[in-house]
C-alpha cells in the first residue's frame, strides 16, 4: 500500500524536476534541411527524383512515337496544350526499356519529360539519410535510404544533358 500524500509529493517533485531539466538542456539543433524525393520504379529498380527538380507529374498520357528518333526518346506527349519530348528514364540510365505510364516534368527543361513505370511514393528524408554513391555516375551521384532500402538519387540535369546528346547524335546520322 502507498503512503498517500508522501508518494504524491515525491511524484510531483519528480515531475517538476524533469520539467525543469527539459528547459535547462541546450536546444538540439534542427536537422539540416530535409530532402523531398519521389521514389519511382523502373522495372525492378527503384530510383529517386528530387522534388525541387520537377515542375509536375502526369499520368497516363498518350505518347506518340517518332520515326528515326533516338532510342531513349519514346516520342511526344501533349501536356497542358504543349508538345513535350518523353524520354525513357530506364534507357537513359542503361537499365533497358520501360513502359512509361508516368511523366516527370523537369524544371531545367520544361519541354522534356522523364518517363517511368510506377510512382512508388513521396519521401521526406533527413539529411543523414543521403550519402555519396560508392559507384557514382553522372546520372546517379548520391544514395538515399528510404523504406524501400537504398535508392539511387538521380541527377536530373545530367539526365537531361544525356537526352539532349542522344537526340543530337541521332540527328547527325
Amino acid at each position: 500500500m502507498s503512503d498517500g500524500p508522501r508518494d504524491l509529493n515525491a511524484r510531483v517533485a519528480s515531475l517538476r524536476q524533469a520539467f525543469d531539466a527539459a528547459f535547462a538542456a541546450p536546444l538540439r539543433p534542427p536537422d539540416a534541411d530535409p530532402l523531398d524525393v519521389l521514389v519511382v520504379a523502373l522495372g525492378d529498380a527503384a530510383m529517386a527524383l528530387r522534388v525541387t527538380d520537377l515542375i509536375g507529374l502526369e499520368r497516363g498520357r498518350r505518347v506518340v512515337g517518332l520515326p528515326g528518333a533516338a532510342p531513349a526518346l519514346r516520342g511526344l506527349a501533349g501536356v497542358r496544350g504543349e508538345p513535350i519530348a518523353v524520354y525513357d528514364l530506364g534507357r537513359l540510365l542503361g537499365l533497358g526499356p520501360t513502359e512509361p505510364t508516368w511523366l516527370a516534368l523537369t524544371r531545367a527543361a520544361p519541354d522534356l519529360a522523364l518517363g517511368f513505370d510506377r510512382l512508388v511514393g513521396f519521401r521526406r528524408l533527413p539529411a543523414a539519410e543521403v550519402e555519396a554513391a560508392r559507384r557514382a555516375t553522372d546520372a546517379v551521384d548520391r544514395v538515399v535510404h528510404t523504406s524501400e532500402g537504398p535508392v539511387g538519387l538521380l541527377n536530373t540535369k545530367a539526365l537531361i544533358e544525356a537526352a539532349q546528346r542522344d537526340a543530337a547524335t541521332t540527328g547527325e546520322r
